[in-house]
């Protein structure tokens, strides 16, 4: 009886936490919409926006906690967003349509709208530098380029060079600086084709031809970077663009997008959930597995182990172990006071903590929720409170199996 009154005080007492838990190392996070999200663009580990159907724009401040819509006003899918520190930005996407901040999205200001063209992919170097990419509409790629934060633009159109002048439609782009840039592309025969500029996008010259559409480019470092495509192509630089060498990735599925925390280590995404990572510089390619099949197509990586990926049905995918699986630490779940087993010692020891005893002994890293005690979050909630004195209580009764936080589970 002394224990029952004491969980009727836990329980008034406590709150209970709902958590969103990791599945095979990566997390889905709640973006609050169910519009397909296109692209997703971080500055630092806190500060994130994403984009996608009809006019969606999302701002977090809390690394994916919690995600804010924001009002960018034309009527538009967006396709491609890209911020240069927590204050500027650009958004573009159908109808021509370019968007910008100054103030983190906060407000969006319309550069233009209802064009007969589709840009595909943004990219913001400081508060003045931003571009935009896609085709017009008789699809010759196409670059806007602003230098004075889109009071004014510069528009280049141009054909793909390789043996003749070819249409296309530029997938992707990155730039070093206010010069030196890449870009990936479809060509109208269903090939593939990075190009590259030295001149701030004025001049491009084909660096690389392939039979598979390209569509991711990042650039880890300002030698290294990589671009994927469809049939599962990746390609690999390490002469600033100059040249590119194919990978094999060993998987014939159309890559959507792709980012690399570092020169060696890296992650592409794309079609029904596709999610491969290299480690060893593009040489091998691991599958990971999110527990989705719905496409995937944005990708970025903060670190080599943070990362957001974002698809179809609103889907925001969170990683902080470079999308492994959680390693675990050693213990038993129920184990409250780490004494090797789990019994009626350890629902006391916990009602005694709760009452200002000593804490559970052992404690282990779980990504977002930080350090928890493991052996005392008996319920799986990857937090302790007084739940999980019940949930033991009904297990040692006959109830359902204790059970340990998916994101820090015990070393087998």
């Amino acid at each position: 009886m002394k224990i029952i009154a004491a969980l009727i005080c836990i329980f008034v007492i406590l709150p209970v936490f709902n958590i969103a838990r990791a599945q095979y190392g990566w997390e889905r996070q709640n973006s609050t919409t169910e519009y397909t999200l296109y692209s997703v663009s971080f500055v630092d580990d806190i500060n994130g926006w994403v984009c996608g159907e009809d006019k969606t724009v999302l701002r977090t401040t809390d690394s994916g906690e919690n995600w804010d819509s924001q009002f960018a006003s034309p009527l538009a899918s967006y396709f491609g967003i890209s911020f240069c520190d927590s204050m500027y930005g650009v958004a573009t996407g159908t109808g021509g349509v370019i968007v910008y901040t100054t103030d983190g999205g906060a407000v969006w200001n319309t550069v233009q709208e209802g064009w007969l063209l589709s840009f595909n992919a943004a990219f913001q170097i400081d508060s003045l530098w931003a571009c935009v990419v896609g085709s017009n509409s008789i699809f010759q790629p196409m670059i806007h380029v602003t230098t004075d934060g889109w009071q004014t633009q510069n528009i280049y159109i141009f054909y793909l060079d390789h043996g003749g002048y070819h249409e296309g439609n530029l997938r992707d782009v990155y730039f070093f600086d206010s010069d030196i840039g890449c870009a990936t592309a479809a060509v109208w025969n269903g090939d593939g084709a990075v190009v590259r500029t030295t001149d701030g996008g004025v001049n491009w010259s084909t660096v690389y031809w392939g039979g598979n559409i390209m569509t991711g480019i990042d650039f880890p470092t300002p030698d290294t970077g990589y671009a994927v495509g469809f049939g599962g192509t990746a390609v690999k630089s390490i002469d600033a663009g100059l040249s590119w060498v194919e990978l094999t990735t060993g998987y014939g599925v159309e890559l959507l997008d792709v980012s690399f925390g570092s020169a060696d280590t890296g992650t592409a995404v794309g079609a029904f959930g596709y999610i491969l990572r290299t480690v060893d510089g593009g040489a091998s390619w691991d599958l990971q597995d999110a527990g989705l099949s719905t496409h995937l197509r944005g990708v970025q990586f903060i670190t080599t182990d943070i990362g957001y990926a974002v698809g179809d049905s609103g889907i925001i995918l969170f990683t902080y172990t470079g999308g492994e699986p959680p390693a675990g630490c050693d213990y038993s779940p129920g184990d409250a006071n780490n004494d090797g087993s789990t019994n009626g010692l350890d629902v006391i020891y916990l009602v005694a903590f709760f009452k200002g005893g000593p804490e559970p002994p052992l404690t282990c890293p779980c990504g977002s929720h930080g350090d928890l005690f493991v052996g005392a979050d008996a319920n799986g909630s990857c937090s302790v409170n007084g739940l999980d004195v019940t949930y033991m209580v009904s297990y040692f009764k006959g109830g359902p199996d204790i059970i340990a936080c998916p994101d820090c589970p015990p070393t087998p």
